[in-house]
């Protein structure tokens, strides 16, 4: 009965607690916006580059034009020293 209690417990800690840490994962990050991480090699300061839509080669190119080299996908930062560049539509 004991070992039981101290399950149900642990449960509900594991429950309430939860949310909290999967909440941490977008802290500093804007859900709503897509960006294309900027790599080592990057040139004109972007860590990151901002596109509507969905990923596409020619989003890709307006983003390496401005000196993005690519490393992956996110969602753009919110963090003042981080600099997001945004391509010319």
């Amino acid at each position: 009965m004991k070992t039981a209690l101290v399950k149900a417990l642990a449960l509900v800690v594991l429950l309430v607690a939860a949310p909290a840490f999967a909440d941490e994962g977008l802290k500093d990050k804007d859900p709503d916006s897509s960006c294309f991480v900027c790599g080592p090699g990057s040139t004109g300061g972007c860590d990151e580059c901002k596109y509507d839509g969905h990923d596409s080669p020619g989003r890709r190119t307006s983003c390496e034009k401005l000196g993005c080299v690519i490393t992956g996908k996110d969602f753009c930062t919110t963090k003042k020293d981080k600099k997001v560049c945004v391509p010319a539509t």
